[in-house]
This record gives structure tokens, sequence and C-alpha cells, in this order.
């Protein structure tokens, strides 16, 4: 035996399932909005905390990278198997960097707690955003 449905049946089937996506959807969004809400940037305490006298690691365009932030202002690290030094300096709620032997110029971050790493957000300078580990 063959059922036809009303368009009026058919029009509730099409709202039952695609409803449920929309809010699901709009759910998600707000999540999102939330959390980037939530997450502060990291202050000059939490900072030096986080870096002084540790290594920070991550990857650059397939390249594993690592930062060692040394308790004398100098900073020491490696591109792949190319040697860096520079300065840095912790103020105002951000980290900032100058590698003498590599690109000039001075490169600010301000850095965020993630779930399951860190995010370092350029402010200002000639570097980018990147993630990253500390170890």
């Amino acid at each position: 035996m063959t059922h036809r449905l009303r368009g009026e049946d058919m029009n509730m089937i099409k709202l039952g399932f695609i409803l449920p996506i929309v809010l699901l959807s709009a759910c998600a969004s707000t999540e999102v909005k939330q959390d980037q809400k939530k997450v502060q940037s990291l202050n000059d305490a939490q900072l030096k905390t986080l870096l002084v006298g540790k290594t920070m690691t991550g990857v650059h365009k397939g390249n594993i990278w690592t930062t060692t932030v040394k308790p004398d202002g100098t900073t020491t690290g490696y591109l792949g198997t190319k040697f860096q030094k520079g300065t840095y300096t912790i103020k105002n709620n951000l980290y900032c960097r100058e590698w003498i032997t590599r690109v000039s110029g001075i490169s600010c971050w301000s850095m965020r707690k993630r779930t399951n790493d860190y995010y370092g957000k350029i402010v200002s300078g000639p570097s980018n955003s990147f993630k990253f580990n500390v170890k």
C-alpha cells in the first residue's frame, strides 16, 4: 500500500530535519564566540612564569623550531638546523623578540593558553602568529 504525503506533511518533515542542524550550527557559533571572549592574554607575571628558563617548540612550514628564553634577557633557537640568537622583553602583557642573526626587526605577540597548546598572536613586527608548546 502506497501513502502519499500532503505538501504540509512534507514541509514538517523538512523542518524536522533542517531545524536541528540550524540550531546546532548557531550553538556552535555562539560557543566559539564565548570561548574567544573568555580567553584572556597572559599578563607579564604569567608570561614570565610560562617562558623564562623554558623552551618553546612548534612547527613552521614543516620545520621544527625551538626558542629558549633565558633569564638574562637573551634567547636562542633553531629553525630546522639554522641557529639563531637574539634578545627579548616581557612588558605590557607582550612577549617581544628580536633575532640578531636573522630577520631584522622586533616582533611582539600577545600570548593565550588554549586547550592543548599556546597561541602567540602577532601584534607588531615582521613575524607571524604561531602556536606552540613549552617544555
